[in-house]
C-alpha cells in the first residue's frame, strides 16, 4: 500500500489495481482530504485508494483487480539421483566412487 499526498498534506492511501473496462475518469471526494482524481484505461495499472466506496464499486463490477504482489524465488535444490535396478521397480540412491 502506498500513500498519495495532496497539496494540503491530506493523504489517501492507495493500491495498485488493474483496470479493465472503458476508459474512464473519476475525481474521489472525502471529508479532510484534497480530492483524488483519476484516468482509468483498458488493462492499466493504476494507484487508487481501495477503501473509498467508487473503488470497492468498481471491484465488485470486477472493473478493477487487486495487483497480487509476486512470489520471491526460491532457489530449487536438484533432486537427488537415483537409478532403478532392474530386478525390482523400487528406486535406490546412485552409488558413487570415491
Amino acid at each position: 500500500m502506498t500513500k498519495a499526498t495532496g497539496s494540503t498534506g491530506s493523504t489517501w492511501a492507495t493500491s495498485p489495481f488493474i483496470y479493465r473496462g472503458p476508459t474512464s475518469g473519476a475525481t474521489l471526494r472525502r471529508e479532510g482530504h484534497e480530492p483524488f482524481s483519476v484516468m482509468l484505461y483498458d488493462g492499466a495499472t493504476v494507484d487508487v485508494p481501495c477503501d473509498h466506496p467508487h473503488i470497492e464499486s468498481l471491484v465488485a463490477q470486477r472493473l478493477l483487480t487487486p495487483v497480487v504482489p509476486a512470489e520471491p524465488a526460491v532457489a530449487a535444490t536438484p533432486p537427488a539421483a537415483t537409478t532403478r535396478s532392474r530386478s525390482s521397480s523400487r528406486t535406490e540412491p546412485k552409488e558413487t566412487n570415491s
